[in-house]
């Protein structure tokens, strides 16, 4: 639900408009857990009839495996999978500048778009994203054997876990925040428009 609410705010606030298309959220089954092996599922039983569907995975471990799973009828284009026959598609978060690191540690999931300030802002009842962080650790190694191990206390966006309150974040936080903090979503717009073009072509040959 939060993700869905992040992508409305960041439409309205980039281009004040209606949305030329509708938002959702997969709704996790019994036994699933997990909303990117939801989407998965989703994806995979999804018929053309039903109309277009694009599927966003957050760029972290999970999402990355997920969007491996997609049935092998799925094939890779720019950055993207799609299966015409079932009019689907589904693509990681692209990297907005700034955020490779993130990337690169695969934790660029739709929270951290936004500023590292942003990210720690509350209401004033204290209502907010709650973070968990894990240490930093440094290993020594001699060939591929490791000889010690450092653990250092880091509570950088690079360690942090969030442990609770994205709703409230994307309820209570994102809408005040300036339309700068929502520059990176142009590149999901973006895309997703790209595949909206690709599949009409498709349908006009």
């Amino acid at each position: 639900m939060s993700d869905k609410l992040i992508l409305e705010t960041a439409w309205k606030k980039l281009y004040n408009a209606e949305s030329l298309f509708s938002i959702a959220s997969v709704e996790l089954k019994p036994g699933i857990s997990v909303g990117a092996t939801a989407l998965v599922d989703e994806l995979n039983s999804h018929r053309r009839q039903h109309g277009m569907i694009i599927g966003i995975f957050d760029r972290d471990s999970e999402g990355i495996k997920a969007l491996r799973n997609l049935h092998s009828e799925f094939k890779e284009e720019d950055q993207f999978k799609i299966s015409e026959d079932r009019l689907a598609a589904a693509f990681l978060l692209p990297v907005p500048s700034g955020k490779e690191r993130l990337a690169d540690l695969e934790k660029l999931w739709i929270e951290n778009y936004f500023s590292e300030s942003a990210l720690h802002k509350t209401t004033e009842s204290g209502k907010g994203l709650v973070f968990d962080y894990k240490p930093r650790v440094t290993k020594e190694m001699i060939g591929d054997k490791v000889v010690s191990e450092t653990k250092q206390d880091d509570s950088s966006i690079e360690t942090a876990v969030i442990k609770e309150g994205k709703t409230d974040f994307a309820r209570l936080i994102i809408p005040t925040l300036p339309v700068e903090e929502f520059e990176g979503f142009r590149l999901v717009f973006e895309k997703i428009n790209q595949i909206a073009e690709m599949f009409q072509e498709i349908g006009n040959e």
